[in-house]
């Protein structure tokens, strides 16, 4: 996994070239060394498409370690020989795609690539997260947009921003959770109910009382459609 998640595809296309299996390793995650591999060596190595399906700490691929770390160029490189075009949705052990964590990271570049790619933006986790919660949570703004961006193109921006995950949480509780405030307003700026409530029988609203989340209170409040949460 070294490979992929330092971005090294010169190592990785020199793996593949050689017939590694990227679905062997040792305790240290020896298969998924191609996530660190340079350019050159990943094409080497993803040349004579060995095995891709290979699960380390949680099951995570060498996608998924590449998109973790934003490594674009290990990113394409993967994907373009992966014949079975699978890997794209592979899930780990929390049922994670490579998307959820180019997401967690912020990684811009890798996430246009993934969803260019075919990565579902609807997927759900383990814990009936969204993509969108993951942005949210982590208050990776510049993501949050583009993944709007992507959802009123496929018509899912309903969908996914009252998407509720295990506990009830929508994206909104998750921006709000994360204390950003541009992930708030983009959030806003959807239309969303703003009366929902989790299993905690908490609203967004509430979170941010509770958070002590002063500014971000103040513009659940000032929105047009929570003016009558007091």
């Amino acid at each position: 996994m070294v490979a992929a998640s330092k971005g090294f595809p010169d190592v990785v296309e020199s793996l593949i070239s050689h017939r590694a299996r990227l679905d062997l390793f040792n305790s240290e995650g020896l298969g998924g060394s191609i996530a660190s591999f340079s350019k050159t060596e990943t094409n080497d190595l993803l040349h004579h498409r060995p095995r891709f399906v290979l699960h380390l700490h949680l099951g995570a691929s060498a996608l998924h370690l590449a998109a973790r770390n934003g490594n674009e160029h290990v990113v394409r490189l993967i994907l373009d020989h992966d014949a079975s075009h699978r890997l794209v949705m592979s899930v780990n052990r929390v049922g994670k795609t490579p998307l959820f964590h180019a997401c967690y990271r912020g990684n811009m570049k890798a996430v246009e690539v993934l969803i260019d790619s075919g990565s579902e933006l609807t997927h759900r986790d383990s814990g009936q997260s969204t993509i969108l919660h993951e942005a949210c949570s982590q208050g990776q703004s510049e993501v949050l947009e583009l993944l709007l961006t992507k959802a009123r193109q496929m018509e899912l921006t309903s969908e996914l921003t009252s998407a509720q995950d295990a506990i009830g949480d929508t994206p909104l509780h998750s921006a709000v959770a994360g204390e950003n405030v541009q992930c708030v307003r983009l959030i806003l700026e959807c239309g969303v109910d703003q009366y929902v409530k989790n299993k905690r029988s908490k609203t967004p609203y509430d979170l941010a009382i509770s958070r002590k989340s002063d500014a971000i209170a103040e513009i659940l409040l000032s929105c047009r459609s929570c003016r009558n949460l007091r």
